[in-house]
């Protein structure tokens, strides 16, 4: 069978050869002929038309359609967060422990919890803010006007609520550089002169007792025979005997007070000596009016 073909074929070529002229050589065939030769040429071939479905050219029209509410929504958004971007970390000025010598040292620890408490907000709402721009970013891209507004609200929110909790920190840091402390011995010492001098004049104006002697009574006891009202007579000896031992009493106690007063006043203890004043001054109106009752009894002895 080989026998037979391999002639036929043979003669089919030189046929073939024979019919395409003399000029035709097998060698001289590119392969860029061969292939067009095969397809045809460019221009014949047929580009194929992209066909657009109702939904897509609708999905178009909406999209162009929002190109100026994204945008807006876009620049509105990167501003806020352009402004985290750039704002300087937030510091606590209070310090921990609290420092020696300060004043209201529950109140200074008070504010400090506070402002590590706004701090900790702050990065939150920062987060927050990261978080929902990028999801804003993508929802944009599909068009989803909707979420976009909500999520470009939540951005607002949080932007103004860190401005308003910076505000509060700000204030309480500048408390904290203000914060009062205790002064030194030597600067209450300095300090209170003027408040020792006043103290020590009024005390020894309470304390004076020249003229303010115990008062004797004038009732007698027993009672003497000729009393007409023996029971009202000895009801205000009874008085007298109990203003006369008040007398006593608050003498001693302006005479005490008095020499404590003077060592709070020297010890610059002007707390002290404040609450000392007040009682000599209590003692002294009170040692007064109980010499003008004792006066006034005896007064009214010598009519019964």
């Amino acid at each position: 069978m080989k026998n037979i073909l391999i002639p036929l074929f043979t003669a089919l070529f030189f046929v073939s050869a024979a019919n395409a002229g003399d000029n035709f050589a097998i060698d001289r065939v590119t392969a860029a002929q061969l292939k067009a030769s095969l397809k045809g040429t460019a221009a014949e071939v047929p580009v194929p038309q992209k066909q657009i479905s109702p939904a897509d050219a609708e999905n178009e029209r909406l999209y162009q359609a929002g190109a100026g509410e994204r945008a807006k929504i876009l620049k509105e958004a990167r501003q806020y967060v352009k402004a985290e971007k750039e704002r300087s970390a937030p510091v606590n000025a209070f310090l921990f422990p609290a420092p020696q010598g300060i004043e209201k040292v529950e109140e200074y620890s008070a504010l400090r919890e506070k402002n590590e408490a706004f701090i900790r907000n702050i990065g939150y709402w920062q987060e927050q803010i990261k978080g929902n721009f990028s999801n804003l970013v993508y929802v944009l891209q599909v068009n989803d006007l909707s979420t976009a507004n909500i999520l470009l609200n939540y951005i607002r929110h949080d932007h103004w609520a860190i401005v308003n909790e910076l505000g509060v920190l700000n204030d309480n840091n500048l408390r904290a550089a203000a914060w009062p402390r205790k002064a030194g011995n030597e600067q209450l010492y300095s300090a209170g002169s003027g408040e020792r001098e006043s103290i020590l004049a009024a005390a020894a104006v309470y304390v004076k007792l020249d003229g303010r002697d115990v008062p004797k009574s004038a009732f007698v006891s027993p009672t003497p025979a000729g009393i007409s009202d023996a029971a009202s007579y000895e009801g205000l000896r009874a008085k007298n005997e109990g203003f006369i031992g008040n007398i006593q009493y608050w003498r001693y106690q302006l005479e005490g007070n008095y020499g404590n007063l003077k060592d709070a006043v020297k010890a610059n203890d002007l707390e002290t000596a404040r609450l000392l004043l007040n009682y000599m001054k209590k003692d002294s109106s009170d040692l007064d009016n109980e010499i003008r009752a004792v006066e006034r009894n005896n007064d009214k002895a010598g009519q019964f």
